[in-house]
């Protein structure tokens, strides 16, 4: 493809289809795997705005760094094959899913929402921090996505996670029972 060898930025850096007028456009913040970005903050390889006409086109930004399964995979550099694993799934392609999920769950929750309207519960929900500037803006779009404010209108509450101790016993025959029992949320 074609390369730029003067006047690197950021700007401008959306593709198909996300340039598209009635598309909800997700960016990319580093969630728990951070990488040189650090936690919390916009990815550098995460498309950005304004589209080519000016419009500012990205909608909401999420975490791109999920855990999602495989069926199975080969290790790199390796012939083991593990039936089952998890892995990382990143960039754009990555945080999209929460922004979908969360429409999904939005118009579950309320029969007959229209998408505008629950796209909209999300933009009015979204974490907005001062280190975003103004917004919406081509970067952050209306902010970070929120999904519990977006439903209920108000953030999450603050608590402490729970502690958890669990025993593996085996029990014969390839089974194993994990007991929980001393957990604080068993």
């Amino acid at each position: 493809g074609p390369i730029w060898l003067d006047g690197l930025a950021p700007d401008t850096t959306l593709c198909a289809p996300s340039t598209a007028t009635e598309c909800l456009t997700v960016a990319a913040y580093a969630g728990v795997h951070d990488g040189a970005e650090g936690q919390g903050n916009l990815r550098g390889y995460s498309s950005r705005g304004p589209r080519m006409d000016g419009a500012v086109k990205v909608g909401l930004t999420a975490p791109d760094d999920p855990y999602t399964t495989l069926p199975s995979m080969t290790l790199p550099y390796s012939d083991v094959l593990l039936h089952g694993a998890y892995t990382v799934f990143g960039g754009t392609s990555g945080a999209g899913p929460h922004v979908a999920g969360t429409l999904a769950l939005l118009m579950q929750a309320a029969t007959g929402l229209s998408a505008q309207a629950a796209v909209q519960s999300m933009y009015d929900g979204a974490l907005q921090i001062p280190e975003m500037g103004p917004l919406p803006n081509k970067d952050w779009g209306y902010g970070k996505l929120d999904v519990h404010k977006a439903a209920l209108g108000a953030a999450a509450a603050d608590n402490a996670p729970p502690f958890a101790v669990a025993e593996a016993l085996d029990a014969g025959a390839l089974q194993v029972v994990l007991d929980a029992g001393p957990s604080t949320d068993p």
